[in-house]
């Protein structure tokens, strides 16, 4: 999934972007083509075996794709191409415009050219239909390039839109020293959920492939079943890359068509309910409905005493609040906690933070775990393609006899 191919052209400078260079020795001509070692039927045959036999779902890296004089003329040129930064609520990074070989765009003259047509050709789509087995594909290609610097990302989703049958991604990072772990940036994988509906991605990622230079990963995009999510970028190095799609004839020849609604897309329409139970909490100890909505019972104030500021508990300020929020659907409560709750609480904070390697002033960890956090009573909640967040569970105690910063915030409030 990606952002729009469009590119405004009064776009500020700080939103553009453009890739590290790299200077390749270059080529007299202008070919880019297909290694001969992906032609051979042997050669093939066994990458179809391995994408056969490859989880969480089929997927195959060739590497190295290009011959390397061809790959470092690519990204040589590539380095002179306008990128513009590209943010939603899916992900964060620079993006070029359309680069796929249509009208004009499939005669020029130099070797990024000359790849995008490659990426169009009857070879290409040959060798993906032939590896994966997925049918019929169209001459139609899309494809741009995505520049992650550190801190860009992409969140998990499936890819399915429109008629995309198949995901490929050419890495265009720097040859000269192999991308680490350490670095982020991996394209993940996401198993499908044990136990969940159909179309549920598990919470993490069983697979993850580095953006390694001239390798190219490819997958049959499929509803409810290819979720994967690019890691945040967390080195100086960019992490770039050639992002493309090929196209099925109609949408009834995508992968499991009929399985349409379990696509990424669908399911966000569809508005599915906040993940866990909600606890309702009992009306005892109020009035009528009327005063239900104005008062607070004795033990409602104990409750609330121990945890926030005494001002927001006073009657007048109630009714300034509720009618701020009748007015304008919201209300911004500054220094909400008791002063030595919040300081309390800050401090658990960062005792926690620095036990998962996360101080302030000290360089973070490389690549933390997904599992970070989730301790003493907090879990981390799923599905990924919609939310992904930590959750406290009052099951859980450490040895402190609290959940964890939770334990030591109750403490001050007594």
């Amino acid at each position: 999934m990606s952002a729009g191919d469009s590119e405004a052209n009064d776009v500020p400078d700080e939103k553009r972007r453009r890739i590290d260079s790299y200077h390749g020795n270059g080529s007299a001509g202008c070919n880019v083509n297909l290694r001969n070692e992906w032609a051979n039927p042997a050669v093939r045959s066994r990458l179809r075996s391995e994408f056969e036999a490859s989880g969480p779902y089929r997927h195959i890296v060739l590497r190295p794709f290009l011959d390397s004089v061809e790959f470092g003329a690519v990204r040589e040129e590539l380095q002179k191409v306008d990128a513009t930064e590209k943010e939603t609520d899916l992900f964060r990074f620079f993006q070029t415009s359309d680069l796929a070989p249509r009208g004009d765009k499939a005669a020029g003259g130099s070797h990024l050219a000359a790849l995008t047509r490659l990426f169009g050709s009857a070879e290409f789509r040959d060798l993906c239909s032939e590896i994966t087995q997925c049918g019929e594909l169209t001459d139609r290609v899309d494809l741009s390039s995505q520049i992650y610097p550190r801190g860009s990302h992409l969140l998990c989703h499936d890819d399915v839109i429109g008629t995309r049958k198949i995901s490929f991604i050419l890495y265009l990072t720097d040859p000269e020293e192999e991308w680490s772990p350490a670095e982020g940036g991996a394209l993940e994988l996401y198993p499908a959920e044990p136990g969940a509906p159909r179309g549920t991605p598990h919470v993490k990622p069983s697979k993850e492939l580095l953006p390694f230079a001239n390798s190219l990963a490819f997958f049959v995009v499929e509803p409810g079943v290819s979720f994967h999510a690019v890691r945040e970028v967390r080195g100086a190095r960019a992490r770039v890359s050639l992002q493309g799609w090929l196209r099925a004839p109609s949408l009834e020849q995508t992968k499991a068509f009929e399985d349409r609604g379990l696509a990424t897309l669908q399911q966000l329409l569809a508005k599915p309910p906040m993940a866990g139970p909600v606890a309702s909490r009992p009306s005892a100890g109020l009035g009528d409905s009327e005063a239900a909505g104005n008062s607070l019972s004795q033990e409602d104030m104990a409750v609330l005493s121990r945890w926030i500021a005494p001002e927001y508990l006073s009657g007048d300020q109630l009714h300034v609040i509720a009618a701020h929020f009748a007015d304008s659907s919201y209300a911004v409560l500054k220094q909400f906690l008791r002063e030595d709750v919040a300081a309390r609480i800050s401090a658990a904070l960062d005792d926690a933070d620095a036990s998962d390697g996360f101080i302030a002033g000290v360089e973070e960890l490389p690549t933390p775990e997904y599992s970070v956090g989730a301790t003493d009573g907090w879990e981390l909640v799923g599905p990924p393609h919609i939310r992904r967040h930590l959750r406290y569970s009052s099951g859980g105690t450490d040895s402190k006899g609290a959940a964890g910063s939770g334990g030591s915030a109750e403490g001050s409030a007594e």
